[in-house]
Parts: structure tokens; sequence; C-alpha cells
């Protein structure tokens, strides 16, 4: 066991960063913990914004799809999981940073809901977890983005046009989570989106020394597709050797048939 998870560390020594979620949670709890004056977010919008249960599924996506993408490129590609998490974490380090320097929190999160169901139930559980500070940016928003801005850069899965188009809306539809089931204040989701704006080129525009590694996934892409060619050569070979066998086939009628005309 020890063995595999060596080896395992020596292939993706970059899946170290991995553990990156648990510094954050770590931080985030410790802010709670801190006896900061919070400043309270709130604009216009917010109150125009009417409460919508349905939108704590696309919430709760969230943490499917921001560590799923994490794993998945992991295994895939080395340059999009470092470009990745260069954007994702560096921007939420950024995140708790602000939340440190500038405590935030919201104040219009509702007592008491108009229905009763599964749904409403669930956003409860989240308002008891998830107390109402530390909004601005929204990291949930941010995250997306980051998983969203991956998947639409890889070069193996913007070929099928259907992942980025579905990756984007799912993106956009847990931004308006975050407002919709009353986490955040819209000036949370604006002050994520220009965060990512100023950590794209950071990200994707700089050539960095340390995406251009040794590539595991690419290696293992590799030695899957060296069969294939090794059956495809082999295949040419054997071409040559039954068009000759054929040619000498047919020389060999054709002697016969002379053979017996000649008698």
């Amino acid at each position: 066991m020890l063995r595999k998870i060596s080896g395992f560390c020596r292939a993706y020594p970059y899946a170290l960063l991995l553990l990156y979620p648990v510094f954050h949670v770590c931080f985030f709890c410790l802010l709670g913990i801190l006896p900061l004056k919070h400043h309270f977010i709130e604009c216009a919008l917010d109150a125009k914004i009417p409460f919508c249960e349905w939108f704590v599924i696309p919430y709760c996506l969230w943490f499917l799809y921001l560590f799923g993408g994490m794993i998945f490129f992991l295994f895939v590609s080395r340059q999009d999981f470092l470009r990745m998490c260069l954007f994702t974490m560096g921007g939420l380090a950024i995140c708790l940073t602000c939340c440190l320097v500038y405590p935030t929190a919201v104040a219009f999160r509702p007592t008491s809901f108009a229905r009763d169901n599964l749904l409403v139930r669930l956003t409860q559980l989240i308002y008891a977890a998830d107390q109402p500070w530390n909004v601005c940016p929204s990291m949930h928003c941010y995250g997306a983005i980051g998983i969203t801005l991956a998947i639409c850069k890889s070069q193996l899965l913007n070929r099928r046009r259907m992942v980025p188009i579905g990756s984007v809306i799912l993106c956009i539809l847990i931004c308006l989570s975050t407002v919709f089931i009353k986490q955040h204040s819209a000036v949370d989701v604006i002050a994520a989106v220009a965060l990512a704006a100023a950590m794209y080129p950071l990200a994707y525009c700089v050539d960095w020394k340390f995406l251009h590694g040794r590539d595991a996934a690419a290696e293992v892409r590799r030695k899957l597709r060296r069969p294939e060619s090794r059956e495809s050569n082999a295949a040419a070979q054997r071409v040559p050797g039954e068009r000759i066998l054929s040619e000498l086939k047919g020389q060999d009628d054709k002697s016969r048939k002379l053979h017996i005309r000649s008698k």
C-alpha cells in the first residue's frame, strides 16, 4: 500500500495541491472564531431578487463540480491542472485575505419561508452550517468560474462542443444560486467576476516554467496508444507479404494451365 502511495506521489507530485482545501477550510473556520467587525454588504438589486429554493440544487452541485473538476484534470493534463490550481486556489486565497482585512456579512437571509419542502429544509441546513459572514468576494462564484475556465481552455475538452457549453450554463446557475437562496449579495458576485478577470492573465497568459515538467497523465495516454500503433504497423507489414503470396499463387496457376495446354 505504501509503495503504491509513494509511486503515485512520484508520478503526480503536483497532486499535493489537492490538500489546499484543508488549509482553506481551517482558515475559513478561524475567520469565524476571530472577533472581527463585519461590514454588511447589500444593494438595491438584492431586494428585487426573490428567494427561490430550487436554486439550492446548483448551489450544492458546486461541491461536486469543484472537486470533481480538480481530480479530473489531475489525471488528464498536468498543464490544465496547474493552471486551474493557480487560478482557483490563488484567487480563493485572495478571497480569504479580503475577508480578513475587510470582514463582510449579509443580513437579509429569510427567517421564515412561504413553503415547506425538501429544498427549503436543505437551504435551512446550509444556513445553519454556513454563517452569513465572509461573503465578499463570493468564493462559490469564483470557484465555479475557475473550473469553467479550465474546461473551456482545455484542448482535450473544448473539442466536444457540448462540454464547454454545459459547463458555462452550470457556472451561471451556480452564480445565480448564491443570490436566489440569499447566501450572497449581488455585490459579492460582481466582486468575484472582477477578481476572476484580474487573475485570468496571470494564470492563462503567462508561460510559467513549472507548467513544462513531466506530465504523468500524458505518458499514460501515450502508453495506451502504443499497442494500437504496434498492431497497425504489424498489419501494414503483413499486407505486402500477403500480396507476394497471392502473386506467387497466381503465377503457379498460370504455369499449370500452360502445362495442361501443352499436353
